[in-house]
């Protein structure tokens, strides 16, 4: 008898594709004989499970999808590094994955990977264009360090559909991880309508790169008559540069009316028997930077909403933390009243741990904001968070929100007016009057952080380090907490000096990144090395409303011989000199930018610094 064994035997293949086929060449691969796209489309031959179709030159058909991968054993579908796709599609996506699964799109570098060439205000088209597109699919990543667009460029205030021009396009689908691409030039990064029908498990979104031609990044959401939900959904280390690109006049209706969140999370439970659930949503280690739109639409910068008083009992459980904010103009979001984090409706528990939100001016914006139809089912809980330069620290202007705020830095908020904390439609100005109103923030300091220009603190002297409360307890759940957000973000983002552990035990820092790297006690300084902090000098002055940035100079002699030492984001009207050496008198002065060249501002002044 024999017996024939069959082991490892498959039928992945490497296959080349080009527009119309024949030979090509196919970037560093060289020239291959390919397929058509008309042939990857209409043929399932060509999408088996651990096939890689390569990409070659530049297609101006849309790709189809037209098979299935499976775990472990996904599709991959890859550029070359001579391929683009140039397609405009508004209905179904220059790559349409449809309703498939186990699908790897591996842009491989290229930028633009996919685009609707010229397409745009002013230019040769204004077409309704999608990236990537897929209805009902499940487990799809794009990756690979390529761009995605630009799918339409605008400028101007005219209304325009806000789902007309998006990157990642995904509906009633499961499973999507988007990373360490750029998307540029759409209205949405990604518009992301969970399923119906499925749970979802491994939503994620990191290492982003969000230049100043998208708007909103990720509009995720359930729609009515669902009882699904998707766990532990991420949106992390991801870069976003927002400008007022993407704005419209105020009296936008529908979905002309863009919303320019970073991301917006929402679950419509319009009937009784709705109990969609978004859990454990973590949003951490992200830079988002730049000027605030003049879109009144837009509400904030995390906005987290479930059903306005609807009958459903949908719940989204969301922490936010390690996130470093920094708005460096503009009205502000919501055309002023906005916050940084945003809270919607009715039913949602938000905690916001260790974050720096850092504000252009004290006449706009607020760190964190409970609004509309908010009761005792929404909760919020913010503790460890630096909040620099806002009209408003907490704004809860409706009844009845859980809140438990502490261990916070509200720095440089107003003295007077309109301003500062408020509950239940009460503004308070100081923070004993807020104290004694709601037993909010017994511990919380106003006092300035002590902050380096990247965002990192200073010495053991700043009054954000060990001012915040220990949540190491947490860390079973939410394991990221414990370690500080990286010095780089987006693409090319790493820890670098950044990503230290926070102590097991005693106080925490204040903010995104600890000043030490604690297992109990001891390490090295967060962010600039590990050298040992002996005198210090910290600087302080006046704000100027022109101002762009503001340079810091130092010499060792009156009058002469000074050196640029930094320029500090005009947000900040402070900077600590780290550098001094014991018995040495130093001469400081400050300069102001503006679009009209440096400005002399602080005159100088001088400092000795003692011996041991």
């Amino acid at each position: 008898m024999v017996l024939l064994v069959l082991c490892g035997i498959s039928n992945a293949a490497t296959l080349y594709v080009s527009q119309s086929g024949g030979s090509v060449s196919c970037g560093g691969d060289g020239t291959q004989t390919t397929i058509s796209v008309a042939t990857l489309n209409s043929t399932g031959a060509d999408w088996v499970a651990g096939n890689t179709n390569n990409l070659c030159g530049t297609i101006t058909s849309q790709i189809v999808a037209n098979g299935n991968g499976s775990s472990g054993n996904p599709i991959v579908l890859r550029w070359e590094s001579n391929a683009v796709v140039n397609v405009c599609n508004g209905s179904s996506g220059a790559v349409n994955v449809g309703s498939h699964s186990w699908i790897t799109l591996d842009t491989n570098g290229q930028v633009p990977a996919i685009t609707c060439p010229n397409n745009g205000t002013g230019l040769s088209t204004q077409l309704s264009a999608w990236g990537v597109s897929g209805n009902g699919a499940s487990n799809i990543e794009i990756k690979g360090g390529g761009q995605i667009g630009p799918m339409f460029l605008y400028s101007g205030t005219a209304q325009f559909d806000e789902e007309a021009y998006v990157c990642v396009n995904y509906i009633l689908g499961t499973n999507l991880h988007v990373h360490h691409v750029t998307l540029a030039g759409c209205a949405n990064g990604n518009i992301y309508q969970l399923s119906e029908s499925a749970n979802s498990t491994t939503d994620e979104w990191d290492h982003l790169t969000i230049p100043t031609t998208t708007g909103r990044v990720l509009n995720y959401s359930y729609g009515d008559d669902t009882s699904h939900s998707t766990t532990n959904p991420k949106f992390h280390d991801n870069d976003v540069n927002f400008t007022s690109v993407w704005q419209v006049a105020n009296n936008c209706s529908g979905d002309s009316c863009q919303h320019y969140e970073f991301t917006h999370s929402y679950i419509h439970a319009g009937s009784s028997g709705d109990s969609a659930q978004i859990t454990n949503f973590l949003i951490y280690n992200n830079y988002m930077h730049g000027a605030t739109p003049n879109n009144g639409s837009t509400t904030g910068g995390f906005n987290i909403s479930t059903g306005a008083a609807e009958a459903g009992s949908g719940l989204q459980t969301v922490y936010i933390f390690n996130n470093l904010m920094v708005n460096t103009g503009g009205v502000g979001w919501s055309g002023q009243s906005g916050g940084f984090v945003y809270i919607q409706d009715t039913k949602e528990h938000v905690s916001v741990f260790n974050n720096t939100f850092v504000n252009n001016t004290n006449t706009t914006n607020s760190a964190w904001e409970v609004n509309a139809f908010a009761s005792s089912a929404v909760q919020l809980t913010a503790k460890n968070n630096i909040v620099s330069t806002m009209q408003f620290g907490p704004y809860n202007p409706d009844n009845g929100a859980t809140i438990s705020y502490d261990y916070n830095d509200y720095y440089n908020l107003p003295t007077s007016g309109y301003c500062c904390y408020q509950q239940n439609n009460n503004q308070y100005v100081t923070i004993a009057q807020w104290r004694t109103a709601t037993s909010q923030d017994t511990n919380s300091i106003t006092t300035n952080p002590g902050l380096n220009g990247d965002y990192t603190i200073t010495s053991t002297s700043s009054n954000a380090y060990q001012k915040g409360t220990n949540l190491t307890s947490l860390c079973s759940t939410i394991a990221q907490l414990c370690t500080g957000a990286p010095q780089t973000f987006g693409v090319n983002g790493s820890c670098g000096t950044g990503c230290l552990t926070r102590a097991p035990s005693g106080s925490w820092d204040l903010g995104a990144y600890p000043y030490q790297q604690q297992s109990g006690g001891g390490g090295s300084q967060g962010g600039i090395g590990t050298q040992t902090i002996q005198h210090q000098v910290n600087l302080t002055w006046s704000p100027n409303v022109s101002a762009q940035t503001y340079n810091v100079y130092r010499s060792l002699t009156s009058g002469t011989g000074y050196t640029l030492l930094v320029a500090v984001p005009a947000q900040l009207t402070y900077w600590t000199d780290t550098t001094v050496t014991s018995g040495t008198t130093y001469y400081y002065k400050v300069n102001y930018v503006d679009s009209g060249g440096e400005h002399a501002w602080v005159s100088e002044q001088q400092y000795v610094i003692p011996f041991p």
